[in-house]
């Protein structure tokens, strides 16, 4: 039976769903970052169509991250429909972010050209409403990123499912090519 997942005894007293309706996946490959500022990554976002208002995004996302440099830190925010979701809120003895990374998720390898696989997993609530003619909207959830190592040279900065060493630079794209996944799965409410 389409969108309806029960199981065969039925569900509990007091239960509410839970089960898998549908699932969206994306592959994407490398990218490489030299900036300060957040910028999206190239092709690491998904869209969802959910069946429900009330339903969950079962959110999980996977890739391999190297930094070539000890200092480097790479920053990673998720966005939903273009607003930050997953955020840090600042910790009851600071008023600001100044002592903290304000990041969904924040990677940082102390050594240099390993290629070091993350991963993400959230249950987001996106508290949808109908849209004007009264269709449930399409969720997109995309990451961005930015990095502390901003000389500018192919040398530094932060790189995606891919490793850069010095004898590699952009025109063989690295020698650790990999993909990454963002995978979304709609949860009944």
């Amino acid at each position: 039976k389409v969108n309806s997942i029960v199981p065969k005894d039925g569900l509990q007293t007091g239960s509410v769903g839970g089960g898998i309706i549908q699932h969206v996946q994306t592959v994407f490959e490398d990218d490489h970052i030299v900036s300060s500022s957040y910028s999206d990554i190239n092709g690491f976002t998904a869209t969802i169509k959910p069946g429900s208002l009330n339903s969950k995004i079962l959110i999980t996302s996977q890739c391999s991250l190297m930094n070539n440099n000890s200092s480097g830190v790479v920053y990673m925010k998720l966005l939903r429909n273009g607003g930050e979701i997953s955020q840090l809120t600042p910790s009851s003895n600071s008023s600001s972010y100044s002592n903290e990374f304000n990041s969904t998720a924040t990677f940082y390898d102390a050594g240099t050209n390993q290629l070091l696989p993350w991963f993400f997993v959230y249950l987001d609530t996106p508290g949808l409403s109908l849209d004007n003619n009264g269709n449930i909207p399409t969720v997109t959830y995309k990451w961005q990123w930015k990095t502390n190592i901003v000389s500018g040279s192919i040398q530094t900065g932060a790189w995606i499912n891919n490793r850069h060493t010095a004898s590699s630079g952009l025109s063989n794209n690295g020698d650790m090519r990999r993909k990454g996944t963002m995978l979304l799965q709609e949860v009944t409410g």
